[in-house]
């Protein structure tokens, strides 16, 4: 609705593509989970008492359970990957921008770290995840260590991205009535933080159980809305009325549609001239902002509005004098604008005439 085509897709849109992807396969393998709730996970009998069925009703609930969390990591760091290039975007050319990018490192080291600790390092042989057995690791059967340091990773990198949008709000043109609407907004996502909070909670609490699965569920979503939501301008245009909220947004849009030199865009608009006869009056160079600015230290989008008039005389009967006035010489004139409120008119002929 705003970009007018795929064509003018960036690469946060086509990952929020693949993020979507995996949240549509978490969604279905939760609901297989309820169905297969048991893991490797040894009851206080251990495997005593367990039916060849049985442990392979294990087996395969481990499996699912390793999908669903290897599939909350990709939604996970997805998320924040659009979310962060969305930032990027949004402060070029401000002082900020360096944080931005700094916050993008540690994104990006954080996600390899957890997924070579969680594959190669955290459980040996890999196999052993899938493996139903008393003298199993308990990083096999709970990956306690994995979980920790996840959801390090998975706080931290929130905490940083939520210190990013704040500041430019709060050095925005907005009324403050707006600007805490948007705050609000932005602030979501301390419900990831404390949905992923609770869901590590029941994970140590309840490890039989799978009580952390509502919880997954409630951050992938939720982390999902987030994301989109600086995007989906229109939709809460015509939902909550936000007329204010395109200021935030209007400039990015045009950032992700136009290739900006290092000095700005230039749009020129305007109507073709128009032929007729008698005088021409142009006026071009009238020059007004494009959108309100989300701080005042960016002031380098223009549109150059250009505007032509065209003035027509026509023939009129002789008036009280029996003169012609279709018989008279009318000069033209040329209005040159030198700045938003400055006009300055000229006769071009230099033997006078009858100005109407």
């Amino acid at each position: 609705m705003l970009l007018e085509g795929f064509k003018h897709f960036q690469l946060e849109d086509y990952l929020m593509i693949l993020t979507f992807g995996f949240y549509t396969n978490l969604t279905v393998w939760i609901n297989i989970q309820t169905k297969h709730p048991r893991t490797n996970i040894l009851p206080d009998t251990g495997i005593a008492g367990l039916s060849p069925a049985d442990i392979q009703d294990r087996v395969y609930g481990s499996k699912v359970t390793f999908i669903i969390e290897q599939s909350m990591i990709l939604i996970q760091w997805g998320c924040k990957a659009c979310l962060i290039l969305f930032y990027y975007r949004l402060t070029q050319g401000l002082k900020v921008q360096n944080y931005v990018k700094i916050v993008m490192g540690y994104i990006a080291f954080g996600w390899i770290v957890v997924e070579v600790f969680f594959y190669g390092i955290w459980c040996r042989p890999f196999l052993n995840y899938f493996v139903v057995k008393e003298s199993n690791s308990p990083q096999c059967e709970t990956s306690g260590h994995h979980l920790i340091m996840s959801y390090v990773f998975n706080v931290s990198t929130d905490v940083l991205m939520l210190l990013i949008p704040l500041p430019i709000l709060y050095r925005s043109q907005l009324a403050w009535k707006k600007k805490i609407i948007l705050c609000c907004i932005f602030s979501l996502g301390l419900f990831v933080i404390l949905a992923a909070t609770l869901n590590r909670y029941y994970c140590f609490a309840h490890p039989e159980s799978i009580l952390w699965i509502f919880w997954y569920v409630r951050e992938a979503g939720t982390a999902m809305i987030v994301t989109n939501l600086p995007n989906c301008y229109v939709l809460l245009h015509r939902l909550l009325d936000a007329h204010d909220f395109g200021s935030l947004l209007s400039h990015v849009t045009f950032r992700r549609k136009c290739s900006q030199s290092s000095t700005g865009t230039t749009l020129e608009l305007g109507n073709q001239p128009r032929g007729g006869r008698g005088s021409r009056v142009a006026a071009r160079g009238n020059e007004s902002e494009s959108t309100e600015n989300i701080t005042r230290e960016d002031q380098r989008l223009r549109i150059w509005q250009q505007k032509d008039f065209a003035v027509e005389d026509s023939s009129c009967p002789e008036d009280f004098w029996g003169n012609n006035p279709s018989n008279l010489q009318h000069p033209s004139f040329q209005a040159t604008a030198t700045g938003p409120s400055s006009i300055d008119f000229r006769d071009d002929q230099a033997d006078g005439g009858h100005i109407l």
